[in-house]
């Protein structure tokens, strides 16, 4: 719910904890499903964790990143999120849960992404233009 837009929900199911906060990365390295707006961010932490996404689009870079998400065939994309009803969003769920291909796919661009940041090339690279003698110039 973010920080800052965190009003107190009044209905919510008997399984659902609203709170102001909640450490996403460490929730992703455990999540089934990531439910989110397609913002850039949650895309790639998701991805990193091979973690499927129902992209509800709302604004901004969303549309896109979920259109991406869908071609990719790691989530699904909701191109209305306002009128989409219960049994749709359910369903929509439940195919990232019962078809294995899409956290297949997901894992193989998280691989990728943990591959990638091992290497480090961008932070190898910049560190090597501020050395001096084999040092890390201050």
């Amino acid at each position: 719910m973010g920080k800052k837009g965190f009003t107190r929900v009044t209905e919510v199911p008997s399984n659902v904890v609203p709170v102001p906060f909640a450490p996403q990365l460490q929730l992703l390295a455990k999540a089934a499903v990531m439910v989110g707006h397609g913002g850039s961010n949650g895309v790639k932490e998701s991805l990193y964790f091979g973690v499927p996404q129902l992209i509800l689009p709302i604004f901004r870079d969303s549309p896109g990143n979920g259109a991406r998400i869908e071609y990719h065939r790691v989530g699904i994309n909701v191109s209305n999120p306002k009128t989409i009803t219960k049994k749709q969003f359910l369903a929509c769920f439940d195919a990232l849960i019962g078809d294995p291909g899409y956290r297949e796919r997901a894992q193989a661009i998280g691989r990728r992404f943990q591959e990638l940041q091992k290497a480090q090339p961008s932070v190898e690279f910049v560190e090597s233009l501020v050395r001096v003698d084999n040092k890390i110039a201050s």
